[in-house]
C-alpha cells in the first residue's frame, strides 16, 4: 500500500489510467491536478487542465482548459503533447475512442468536435 501525499487541501477526485500505472488526483484547492506512477507512488509532475480522461492504453491524458481547448498530455512524463483548439465555449467532456486514435469533446457552444489524436 502506498500513500499519495502532495495536495494542500482535501482531495476531490481521483481517476486510474486503464493500464493501472498512473492516477490523476484533484483536490478542492486551487492546486493543479497532480499525476503519479501507481506502482511506485512517485509523483510524476502537476498538470494543467480540469476533468480528464486517459487514452485506452493510458499512455495519454487528455484535460479541458479555461481556454476551452483539451490538451493532451503524456501520462508517463506530464508533459504537454498537444493543445486541441476549436470550441467557442466551455468543454463539458472530452473522451477518447476505444482504440485512442480520435478524441471527442462536446462544448457548451453546442458542437461536438472530433480530433485525430495522432495528428493533432
Amino acid at each position: 500500500m502506498a500513500t499519495l501525499t502532495g495536495h494542500t487541501e482535501a482531495v476531490r477526485s481521483v481517476l486510474v489510467s486503464p493500464d493501472g500505472r498512473a492516477v490523476l488526483t484533484t483536490s478542492s484547492s486551487p492546486d493543479l491536478p497532480l499525476l503519479w506512477d501507481l506502482p511506485s507512488g512517485r509523483l510524476i509532475g502537476p498538470v494543467d487542465g480540469g476533468p480528464a480522461a486517459f487514452s485506452p492504453d493510458g499512455r495519454l491524458l487528455a484535460l479541458y482548459t479555461a481556454k476551452n481547448s483539451v490538451e493532451i498530455w503524456s501520462a508517463i512524463t506530464a508533459s504537454r503533447v498537444a493543445t486541441l483548439t476549436g470550441h467557442t465555449s466551455t468543454i463539458n467532456k472530452a473522451i477518447f475512442s476505444p482504440d485512442g486514435a480520435t478524441i471527442a469533446a462536446d462544448s457548451w457552444d453546442g458542437t461536438v468536435k472530433l480530433w485525430d489524436v495522432p495528428r493533432g
